[in-house]
C-alpha cells in the first residue's frame, strides 16, 4: 500500500501496489470527536436543532447527537466548602429531560442532577451532598423550596427569588409593549428591579411599588363579573353552558 492522493472529502487515499485498487479509511475517532465538539457547541449556544443542521425539523441533528447524551460525565468533587451563595435552576434539554445545576458565587458548577422534571425529589438529590450555603437563589419553584427545607431543615439558608425570573414572568403577562398606562408603569418597575444592588436602592424600589399601588388602586380593583358577560365567562371555562350564570367573578 502507498499513498495515492486524497478523496473529494479530503481523506487520505491508499493504493495497493499489487492489484492497483484504491482505498480510503474512515477515522471513526476523529468523526466522533468532531460530532461531540459540535454537540457541546449546540448545548452551550442558543441555536435550535433545526438551525444546527439547516433543516425544518432538526431530525438529522437529533440523530447525529443521540449518542452524545449518553456519554457519562465525571463526578463533581464535593469539597465541603460553605458557599456564600448558591444559584439552583433547571433547564430542559433533549428527550424531555431536565438538568438541574447548583452554581456558586464564582460561577462554578458544584452539583448537577439529571431528572424527568424539576420536582422536589430531583432537587433533593441535587442539594443533599452539599453543606448549607449562606444564601440560596432560585426561581421560586415549589419543588426547589420543598427540597431546601427537607435537606437542611433548621440550617436551611434564606432564599432569594431570582429577579430575572420575576421580570420574565412579568413580561409574559404584560408583554414588551403594554397598552395601558398602568401596564407601562409596571413594566418600568420590573426593569428597574433588575438594577437593584444595595439596601437603599431596594428601599427606593419598594417605595415606588407602593406609589404604583396607590396611584392605580382603582385600576387594580377592577373586576368583570360573569353575570355581566356570560359569553366571556364560558370562553374562560368559569361556567358551563347548561348552568345558570351566578355571581362568580374572575379577573380581567
Amino acid at each position: 500500500m502507498r499513498k495515492h492522493g486524497r478523496s473529494a472529502a479530503g481523506a487520505q487515499r491508499w493504493r495497493c501496489t499489487d492489484c492497483g485498487a484504491t482505498y480510503s479509511f474512515r477515522r471513526e475517532d476523529q468523526t466522533q470527536q468532531a460530532t461531540f465538539a459540535a454537540f457541546i457547541d449546540y448545548v452551550l449556544d442558543k441555536n435550535a436543532q433545526y438551525e444546527v443542521d439547516g433543516t425544518a425539523t432538526g431530525r438529522s441533528a437529533r440523530a447525529r447527537f443521540a449518542w452524545c447524551w449518553n456519554v457519562p460525565t465525571p463526578p463533581l468533587a464535593v469539597t465541603g466548602e460553605i458557599y456564600d451563595q448558591l444559584f439552583i435552576d433547571g433547564i430542559y434539554l433533549a428527550y424531555n429531560r431536565a438538568l438541574l445545576t447548583a452554581v456558586n458565587e464564582r460561577g462554578e458548577v458544584v452539583a448537577r442532577q439529571w431528572a424527568d422534571s424539576e420536582n422536589a425529589a430531583a432537587y433533593t438529590a441535587l442539594l443533599k451532598p452539599l453543606p448549607p450555603p449562606r444564601l440560596i437563589t432560585c426561581d421560586g419553584a415549589s419543588g426547589a423550596l420543598k427540597a431546601i427545607g427537607a435537606v437542611w431543615g433548621d440550617q436551611a439558608p434564606p432564599v432569594q427569588r431570582c429577579l430575572l425570573h420575576v421580570h420574565r414572568n412579568n413580561i409574559r403577562d404584560l408583554t414588551n409593549r403594554p397598552r395601558t398606562a398602568a401596564g407601562k408603569a409596571l413594566r418600568a418597575l420590573s426593569k428597574r428591579l433588575l438594577k437593584v444592588r444595595t439596601p437603599d436602592e431596594a428601599a427606593r424600589w419598594s417605595g415606588l411599588l407602593a406609589q404604583f399601588h396607590s396611584q392605580y388602586k382603582d385600576w387594580l380593583n377592577e373586576r368583570t363579573y360573569a353575570r355581566d358577560d356570560p359569553d366571556e365567562a364560558r370562553r374562560r371555562g368559569k361556567t358551563k353552558p347548561t348552568q345558570q350564570i351566578g355571581p362568580a367573578k374572575y379577573d380581567t
